[in-house]
């Protein structure tokens, strides 16, 4: 009985494997039927037939390494499901796309930070790890948690500063169309478009009795991964909006220091969701010290400890530290909060921050040594967790300020840097006393 299953699953899977090939086979019989074409034409076709045929073994040798009956009913299964949807559902849709949504909620049903980026999106993932961004759009930054989309930051005089959108503004429709469930580049692609167009926005928060729709006329964004200015009075303010690029953000922050020598700092990490850790380590030890301990991470295969880099620490750094955060700071963010707490080199002022500190590798599954560059199935995988030095468990708890501040229940995102931003002005107050 065993072997006939597995004979049936085999069978159903080589039908959808004969889809794959049937590209291949056209080749085929296309140069069996053209022997006399030029050899140019046979030059162009070779190398993708070869592809596809490599391809298609290599996947029926996958098949047949399936041996646990649990496995080859699960996976039979799946076959039938892939076809009764294709069969069944309200619109027509192609192999290709119900096997790209497979791929999709195989990952992202691991946890709600394992994502599966496919073609244009991960392209667009790449370039935000190694660019910064420069568009045409509204001024704000998301994050997608439970299948709705929810506003990071909103930029310094942005359309959406002056429309009113707010950090932690639930967006719920772009131009008419629903939100819910979309991912956060497919939202991005429905917000951006050509300067000086308009886009409607509905947007949901509690100081809203009902949803709001507003329309936003879009112009050029740039987005620096951290911007900073002199406040006078011997006061330096850097607002950290990513930790990434690693290298542009580990440069721009050792301008800050420079700037900041023997001054204080404001360090602002609300909205900030997080990004590279060797870049919050780096940037970390420029405060610390070389060779601290920043976080021990638990991984599948044991358990293993980050030290800072033994590079030297600035020739003044500053005198005094604040640093800001709110629910909305995350991952990397948490780690330099916290780990900066930790060792009393800065205080912590503002709220708890979002409590999210697991790692994720992100694998272009398509190209040689896992490289992101040129990849078209980049996988972001959770990898492992994260932990402060002194033991605490990041997730789920956060990361408590050491000076409580919110703001205001009437506050709002162009309050931002004025005598209106409650945690702001504590910030101030604190690096004034003594």
């Amino acid at each position: 009985m065993k072997n006939g299953l597995r004979n049936r699953v085999l069978s159903f899977a080589l039908s959808s494997v004969l889809i794959f090939s049937s590209q291949f086979i056209f080749v085929q019989k296309a140069v069996a039927q053209t022997q006399d074409s030029s050899v140019s034409a046979q030059t162009q076709t070779s190398p993708e037939a070869a592809t596809l045929e490599r391809k298609k073994q290599a996947l029926l040798k996958l098949i047949s390494l399936i041996n646990k009956p649990e496995d080859i009913k699960k996976l039979y299964d799946f076959f039938v499901v892939q076809q009764d949807v294709m069969a069944n559902y309200v619109d027509e849709k192609s192999l290709v796309e119900v096997l790209d949504l497979a791929m999709t909620g195989m990952v992202e049903g691991l946890d709600p930070y394992s994502h599966l980026f496919i073609d244009e999106k991960a392209e667009a993932l790449y370039k935000e790890f190694t660019e910064e961004s420069n568009y045409a759009g509204i001024g704000i930054t998301i994050t997608s948690l439970h299948k709705n989309i929810f506003v990071t930051e909103v930029f310094d005089n942005s359309p959406s500063a002056k429309a009113g959108i707010q950090a932690g503004d639930a967006i719920l429709e772009v131009a008419g169309k629903s939100v819910y469930g979309l991912d956060v580049f497919e939202v991005g692609k429905l917000v951006q478009g050509g300067e000086g167009t308009s886009v409607t926005i509905e947007i949901k928060n509690q100081r809203l009795q009902k949803p709001k729709t507003v329309i936003i006329v879009r112009q050029k964004i740039i987005v620096e991964s951290i911007s900073f200015r002199d406040l006078g009075k011997d006061v330096v303010y850097a607002k950290i909006r990513s930790f990434l690029p690693d290298g542009e953000v580990v440069n721009r922050f050792q301008e800050v220091l420079a700037k900041a020598s023997n001054k204080k700092l404001i360090i602002d990490l609300r909205g900030n969701g997080g990004g590279s850790l060797r870049a919050v380590n780096r940037m970390v030890g420029f405060l610390v010290g070389p060779d601290k301990l920043l976080i021990n991470i638990k991984e599948r295969d044991g358990e293993s400890s980050v030290m800072t880099p033994r590079e030297s620490n600035p020739a003044k750094p500053p005198a005094k530290i604040a640093v800001l955060t709110d629910n909305f700071s995350a991952s990397a963010s948490e780690i330099m909060a916290g780990t900066l707490k930790h060792y009393k080199v800065a205080t912590i002022i503002g709220v708890r921050t979002f409590g999210k500190a697991t790692a994720q590798n992100y694998l272009g599954l398509d190209t040689p040594g896992y490289r992101m560059q040129g990849s078209r199935l980049i996988m972001g995988i959770t990898t492992a967790r994260y932990f402060l030095p002194d033991g605490t468990n990041i997730t789920g708890n956060g990361v408590q300020p050491n000076i409580e501040v919110e703001q205001s229940d009437n506050f709002r995102s162009y309050d931002y840097m004025t005598k209106k931003d409650t945690q702001l002005q504590a910030a101030l107050k604190f690096l004034k006393n003594k």
